[in-house]
């Protein structure tokens, strides 16, 4: 009897390692998101025992590019060749195809290449929010959940690949060393009341170049900027790749090597704390996903909080972090003249139950 019951203790296991396996070869070891064993530096200063994630997502293919997470089937998704339509929204600049699948921005002003993702809602209404007139108040967006509409983009995955030529310059005017950037959640990004207000987002910055150490992480909240006189947009005193990376250090990217940008950004289950996930492809393909560092923002860390000076915005507040939803999912921000980009996706996603 108890041989019996071995056997199908050994069979049953058997069955679940083998559908592991299974699982473990279609998710594929590079791109698994193992993130426990990644809470890094950044994070020294907090606890994260108990918001600790082990999830596996899932992996499939869309436009092209690899997914980790799946798709929020009652959320937005988007991609660049598969929504010709719906064209990036940029103030100074034109998305126009090139050669070989790859795409560019066209036009005047490439100090400011700011490729805008958004709702249809707000696309439409840009730059007014739904939510009423300003001034714009933080802290009922921060009740509410979203800033727009209940359909604001909030837990996101982002992906893109890139093409740096030979050639490539630094735009007069960018703010900040050459790198692309995702800017996810909030609306827009400018200077001015009541607009200032919209800016509440996580901008990842990846800088092939090495400058950062290769990234930083800003949590903008009023995009008013810094003190009289003082550089807006960029957060020089902001947490780098040297220390998002634990001191591993982070690859660069050489001129005409394509690569893979990956942001994966979601609440916890309170929507008290912001997990984020940055992914490198050095293959250029959008299927090999390494984590470069992973950062959970609770609050209370002024290493990220890229205002300067006291906000005028009702409801903000540095010491808490952006959990609401925005209608602008991700603007993919290139701080550089001639960078290539194809295969831009954003997609909600559904996020791993964690506290």
């Amino acid at each position: 009897m108890l041989s019996h019951r071995l056997a199908i203790v050994i069979i049953a296991l058997g069955i679940t390692l083998g559908g592991l396996g299974l699982t473990l070869f279609l998710v594929g070891s590079p791109f698994y998101p193992k993130i426990c064993a990644l809470q890094q530096a950044a994070n020294a200063n907090q606890s994260t025992d108990q918001s600790c994630v082990y999830f596996p997502g899932q992996s499939y293919y869309y436009n092209g590019i690899l997914q980790l997470y799946a798709f929020n089937q009652t959320g937005h998704r988007w991609g660049l060749e598969l929504n010709p339509e719906q064209l990036p929204y940029n103030s100074g600049t034109t998305v126009v195809p090139t050669s070989q699948g790859w795409w560019v921005n066209q036009g005047p002003d490439q100090a400011r290449i700011r490729n805008e993702v958004s709702t249809p809602n707000f696309a439409h209404n840009r730059p007014n929010l739904g939510t009423g007139p300003p001034p714009y108040d933080q802290g009922l967006w921060r009740k509410l959940g979203y800033m727009d509409k209940p359909d604001d983009y909030k837990n996101i995955e982002a992906s893109g690949l890139y093409y740096i030529p030979p050639y490539c310059s630094k735009a007069a005017g960018t703010c900040g060393p050459m790198a692309v950037d995702m800017v996810m959640r909030g609306g827009v990004q400018q200077s001015g009341t009541p607009y200032n207000c919209q800016a509440p987002s996580y901008h990842v910055a990846f800088a092939w170049s090495g400058d950062d150490q290769g990234a930083r992480l800003e949590r903008d909240i009023d995009h008013a900027g810094g003190p009289t006189g003082g550089p807006r947009g960029y957060c020089k005193p902001c947490i780098n790749g040297k220390e998002l990376s634990g001191g591993a250090g982070i690859p660069t990217i050489e001129p005409g090597q394509p690569f893979g940008l990956k942001t994966v950004l979601y609440n916890n289950a309170e929507n008290t704390k912001v997990h984020i996930d940055v992914y490198l492809d050095t293959t250029g393909v959008g299927n090999h996903w390494q984590l470069l560092w992973s950062y959970i923002d609770q609050g209370g860390d002024p290493r990220i909080d890229s205002v300067r000076a006291p906000s005028q915005c009702a409801g903000a507040d540095p010491n808490l972090p952006v959990t609401w939803g925005g209608p602008v999912g991700t603007s993919f921000r290139i701080n550089a003249q001639g960078v290539q980009f194809r295969q831009l996706t954003v997609q909600e996603m559904q996020p791993p139950i964690w506290h």
